[in-house]
């Protein structure tokens, strides 16, 4: 049967994980001030220093999720793709879900978007499976390689 029930409110319990809206263009912008480092236009908004912290390896994920779900930075996951360093996180809510991945060292951005979610074990996006074969394929190295 099909119900006329508006769907409920949003429990806002992980707004801070998962509250930020934002668009493709912010998103872009986001990646190229990482990407150069804390620097937008003439100002260094963010201390360089910062980022060999932030993108310094904390801790190690389980060997569970596989992928680039290797090592744990100051708010990025990271890893090594066949050399490539990466840093990546994303973010799912209701239905929609999103992507950005860096590859700092060889100055390569990916921001991938998504209006859906997937259910069971492993990375929960297609964000993240459209994402990260799209930068395997920007950063030329074998997909699904080792």
């Amino acid at each position: 049967s099909v119900s006329s029930r508006a769907p409920p409110d949003y429990e806002q319990l992980h707004a801070g994980a998962t509250g930020l809206v934002t668009i493709v263009d912010d998103l872009l912008a986001w990646a190229a001030l990482n990407l150069d480092h804390g620097r937008c236009a003439d100002a260094q908004v963010v201390p360089k220093e910062t980022y060999a912290e932030m993108w310094a390896p904390h801790a190690r994920f389980d060997d569970e999720f596989g992928g680039l779900f290797e090592q744990w930075g100051l708010g990025w996951a990271l890893a090594d793709e066949q050399g490539h360093r990466v840093a990546w996180w994303g973010g799912m809510s209701l239905g929609a879900n999103m992507m950005l991945f860096l590859a700092p060292d060889d100055d390569v951005a990916v921001v991938t978007l998504a209006n859906a979610t997937r259910e069971g074990t492993g990375p929960p996006w297609y964000s993240y499976s459209v994402g990260y074969s799209i930068l395997q394929l920007l950063l030329e190295v074998q997909i699904g390689g080792t």
